[in-house]
């Protein structure tokens, strides 16, 4: 009769996963749109400008190559060396109108412009495999399982380090009495309050769900959802990834729970 019990508590769990789920797709339908990314640099800029000084030194190296004489090779030679003039110019310029954009982000502490600045000058980062050494730095590790080994040989040597804190000054930190409030679940109003003070554009986490979805959702059905949820895990102290949630329509179940289409998702997607 327990395990019947554990079993219906376990699927009014699911239940409540999926009406999350539910309201998470459509807010992120309502709020979020397909992103556009356009590489940000002076000619994007002055592209009306720099296509009539090209327009006119394509003419005057097409009257050079129709009729090649003095005069006209004269004529596309400084016609040319003045593009290249003007297109120094123009990118000078431009530099230092984003230079100045930047220092005054970077005066007024606004570090999310800041970076944004430098990405759009930029581009997104290159990602890719930079080479591992072994500990002893002699020889390039190659294989996943040595490398594998490789970090679990350095994270057991930063993690477990030897204490040198005695006892002594242990005992000398003051007590506290324990306040047995913050075991109680969460209540509706104070998860929805911390929802709404979460900044905007920050990265995603292991379920790949922007802020913004949980922010505007939750005052549709998302906050009492994800309350509902998280108490239901509370109770039968259970961890987002043991919980099964059905799959939208026309998802398919993979093997890996948390990758549906090269999504990364936990607890709302199977």
């Amino acid at each position: 009769m327990e395990n019947l019990h554990a079993k219906d508590k376990i699927a009014t769990v699911e239940t409540r996963c999926c009406q999350l789920r539910n309201v998470i797709q459509s807010t992120a339908l309502e709020v979020l749109r397909c992103g556009h990314r356009q590489h940000q640099n002076w000619f994007d800029d002055n592209d009306a400008d720099i296509s009539k000084l090209l327009a006119a030194k394509n003419g005057l190296h097409k009257a050079f190559m129709d009729l090649q004489t003095d005069t006209t090779k004269a004529a596309f030679f400084k016609g040319r060396r003045l593009v290249r003039q003007w297109l120094r110019e123009m990118q000078d310029a431009w530099m230092i109108q984003k230079t100045e954009e930047i220092q005054w982000y970077a005066e007024r502490n606004e570090m999310k412009n800041f970076f944004k600045a430098i990405k759009a000058i930029y581009g997104p980062c290159i990602k890719g495999t930079a080479t591992l050494l072994s500990s002893d730095c002699t020889t390039l590790l190659t294989e996943k399982s040595q490398i594998l080994k490789h970090w679990a040989e350095h994270f057991s040597s930063v993690l477990n380090c030897s204490s040198a804190i005695s006892d002594v000054a242990i005992d000398w930190l003051p007590q506290v009495a324990m306040n047995n409030d913050l075991d109680l679940p969460t209540s509706p109003p104070e998860t929805i309050r911390a929802v709404q003070q979460i900044s905007s554009s920050k990265a995603l986490g292991s379920d790949a769900i922007p802020p913004e979805v949980y922010k505007h959702g939750s005052g549709g059905g998302g906050g009492e959802s994800a309350v509902a949820a998280a108490q239901g895990y509370y109770h039968l102290k259970l961890i987002p990834t043991q919980v099964t949630v059905p799959a939208p329509p026309g998802v398919e179940h993979t093997v890996d729970p948390a990758k549906i289409d090269g999504r990364t998702v936990v607890v709302y997607y199977p």
